[in-house]
């Protein structure tokens, strides 16, 4: 034997870490030279083995107990040592996920190596993280391998798959097991391969399988989970499967397969073990598991030799594809290890924001937020007082599982009263805070009528709200096949059941029940949601078959009829802000008290038949004619329709017709962009599009029907899940023609004010 060389402990550059016996072994077999030991400060009192190989200079360090406290310490003192370590191999055996990767699927006797992946810089310490609404939350972030590894890893990779022989298994056969003391570094038979359900629990830990009587049928089945070709994934015992992706690091052994399944499925995890987490809190180092089990009950040593042997082989050959210059320049001060683990967290939001995006398209929600940002718009400070401030409201406040419904006459309020309570939940902190959620259904918009649609949009609101519901929608796009197969029907149901029950504190508010296509499964749906789960705040128009189904519902007293309610102080107020604020109103301040007085009057709760009055009001030329008005204020919003209707100038009427017939039947609010180009369109003349004909700027088509349509947003900030109508089937003659002049509004929506009551009720 060549006598052992003594270098200096800054000689030594690469740190083995190998927490069992049987790993230790296996790792000093794997060395080309041994070195003689070094004296150690007096405070390390780890025990080391020095060697090296293809010229890199190596500490092979064994722990003293597994965990990552152990590791942790072995570090800290390693370093301490031996100065010029520039990073570590953590090598050993490790319990799998019966999962699949570009290699196969995984199983014993397979090596499983560290690689970032996603959020998750190669390990994630699963057991490491704080306690939210019943889930745990895992939270910080483990320091990457370098890249030297990292590339070594790869190169090791391209090499092997061009080879007609895999060096891992040359250097496995430096293991010589004939040697009695290396026998059990051979490998298993693969009948030894055993998987059980995950449900299934091994009873006696004291006892193989065998002899604990463990069912054969409990087994899994796996030889038809392989890709369609079979030959590709086939066991060789001359060839070694390496498979690459996250491992998970945790105090505990891990040993139920239906934990184990949950945990990997949230973070693709492939290897459980229990020493990563503490190496890698500040020094960064590659993981390089053998396969020994399952992660479950069934735990065995069969395979603990082969599995180190494995793991040993590997790291190995990662020497060969590591220049002993560049491992000498690699980083390793803690500014460097924490500039490593900041790139990972920006890595991780990357991938986060990426995989947000995907859930949304898949989830396709409705963006609701604009009906409540239109809605509350048109609220005046003060108004609704009569409601916030009284018993019934602030019983429903207290309660977790109240009931409110606000019916009434169209225009009456309802929806603005809806955002208006909306806003003042959300301004609530502490105790007495809960999540609010809501949705506005709406007659003209295709995308806002249904409870599938309700659903997809109250799902995706709490998703944004909190982690833990957010984890569960996680979890059900995985497993659609990361969003591939679609979810709907008692699917989205179920979904939102699990994410409310996560949260518990949740108010939700749904406005305009009478506008929903799918009413009948809608109030079955709200009527049947499990009490205690949720408060709900509902407004509607006062039908027959909402009331069929919600009187039994209700608590008493729990049913508000608007029109019954004091809300002649609302109604003054806002005619007091429209006359003193608009230009067209204010000049008629000898009479504001007489028009105030004469609305609020005839009004009848309607906030719509005000807001008709005001915008007639407003064109009056002279006193004569706001008293001819007052005198002769329509009955009802019919009435008022059909006057505002007879007042639209001769000249405007056919385009008028025209933009009111497309925003009626229209299945979504158009933009401005598009009525430019209905104004312009007539199909029986000889010009059908006629360029000249659009209105500039574009806003000014609002004038055609003022009182009837207006502006409700600005499309470029939200876009529906509905397909665009192609310029063929919307506006047949609009392809061939030139870009519409852009203005300030070009991107607004225009929704018909008339009917829809979206914005007063």
């Amino acid at each position: 034997m060549a006598e052992r060389k003594k270098l200096k402990r800054e000689d030594y550059t690469v740190a083995w870490i190998c927490p069992l016996e049987v790993e230790q072994i296996a790792a000093l077999e794997m060395l080309e030279e041994e070195h003689h030991r070094l004296p150690q400060p007096a405070n390390d009192h780890n025990v080391y083995n020095l060697g090296s190989i293809n010229g890199h200079n190596v500490v092979v360090a064994g722990l003293h107990t597994t965990g990552n406290c152990s590791a942790a310490t072995v570090v800290a003192q390693m370093r301490g040592t031996f100065p010029q370590l520039r990073f570590g191999l953590l090598v050993g055996i490790g319990g799998g996920v019966p999962a699949s990767t570009d290699a196969g699927p995984i199983r014993l006797g397979h090596i499983v190596v560290s690689k970032p992946v996603g959020q998750h810089s190669g390990a994630v310490q699963y057991d490491h993280g704080k306690a939210e609404a019943g889930t745990f939350i895992r939270i910080g972030f483990l320091a990457p391998p370098p890249n030297v590894l990292l590339n070594a890893a790869r190169e090791s990779e391209v090499r092997r798959r061009r080879s007609s022989e895999d060096p891992l298994v040359t250097h496995l056969r430096r293991i010589d097991t004939s040697k009695r003391g290396l026998r059990n570094y051979n490998r298993p038979s693969s009948d030894q391969d055993h998987l059980y359900e995950p449900s299934y629990v091994h009873v006696d830990r004291e006892k193989s399988c065998k002899k604990c009587g463990c069912e054969a049928g409990e087994r899994v089945d796996r030889s038809t989970d392989d890709s369609d070709d079979e030959n590709i994934y086939e066991e060789d015992d001359n060839w070694l499967t390496v498979h690459r992706g996250t491992i998970a690091s945790g105090e505990l052994v891990m040993r139920d397969g239906q934990q184990r399944d949950t945990l990997a499925q949230s973070d693709k995890i492939l290897c459980f073990e229990m020493e990563a987490a503490g190496a890698l809190n500040d020094f960064p180092c590659l993981v390089v598991r053998g396969i020994s089990d399952y992660s479950d009950s069934h735990k065995n040593d069969k395979w603990h030799g082969y599995a180190a042997a494995v793991a040993a082989a590997y790291a190995r050959e990662l020497f060969y594809h590591m220049p002993v210059d560049e491992v000498k320049q690699c980083r390793i001060w803690e500014t460097d290890v924490k500039e490593m683990i900041q790139n990972t967290r920006k890595s991780a939001r990357a991938a986060d924001y990426t995989e947000d995006l995907r859930i949304k398209q898949w989830l396709g929600p409705a963006d609701t937020y604009i009906n409540y940002t239109s809605a509350f718009a048109l609220h005046h400070e003060n108004t609704g007082r009569w409601f916030l401030e009284g018993s019934r409201y602030e019983s429903f406040r207290e309660t977790p599982d109240a009931r409110l419904w606000l019916r009434g006459i169209p225009g009456c309020g309802k929806t603005v009263l809806a955002s208006t309570v909306i806003h003042d939940l959300q301004r609530c902190v502490g105790s007495a805070a809960s999540t609010v959620i809501f949705f506005f259904f709406s007659f003209s918009n295709e995308s806002k009528q249904k409870l599938d649609h309700m659903l997809r949009s109250l799902i995706f609101q709490l998703s944004e709200r909190h982690q833990t519901a957010k984890d569960r929608l996680v979890v059900e796009f995985k497993e659609h096949d990361d969003g591939r197969k679609p979810l709907h029907g008692t699917a989205l149901q179920s979904v939102f059941g699990q994410m409310v029950d996560t949260v518990q504190n949740v108010t939700i508010v749904l406005d305009a029940l009478d506008e929903s296509t799918t009413r009948p499964e809608l109030l079955k749906w709200i009527t049947s949601f499990p009490s205690g789960h949720g408060r709900f705040l509902l407004t509607s128009r006062s039908e027959m078959e909402i009331e069929d189904f919600l009187t039994s519902w209700l608590p008493s007293n729990c049913a508000i009829t608007l029109e019954n309610e004091p809300v002649g102080d609302d109604i003054k107020a806002y005619v007091h802000h429209r006359l003193e604020t608009e230009r067209n109103l204010s000049r008629w301040r000898s009479m504001h008290n007489t028009i105030s007085d004469t609305l609020v009057e005839k009004a009848s709760g309607m906030f719509q038949w005000v807001y008709c009055q005001l915008e007639e009001l407003s064109g009056c030329l002279d006193k004569a004619a706001v008293r001819l008005m007052l005198q002769t204020l329509p009955l009802d919003l019919n009435h008022t329709y059909d006057r505002i209707l007879d007042n639209i100038p001769r000249s405007r009427v056919p385009n008028a017709i025209k933009l009111l017939q497309f925003l009626a039947l229209s299945n979504r609010p158009l933009s401005l962009r598009e009525l430019v180009d209905v104004v312009a369109t007539d199909p029986n003349t000889s010009i059908p599009f006629d360029i000249e004909g659009r209105a500039a700027p574009p806003d000014t088509i609002v004038g055609y029907c003022s009182s009837l349509i207006r502006l409700t947003g600005q499309t470029v900030k939200y876009k529906q899940p509905y397909k665009q109508p192609g310029p063929a089937s919307a506006f047949p003659y609009a392809s061939s023609v030139e870009p519409v002049p852009k203005s300030d509004d070009a991107g607004s929506e225009l929704d018909l004010e008339a009917g829809s009551e979206t914005e007063y009720g």
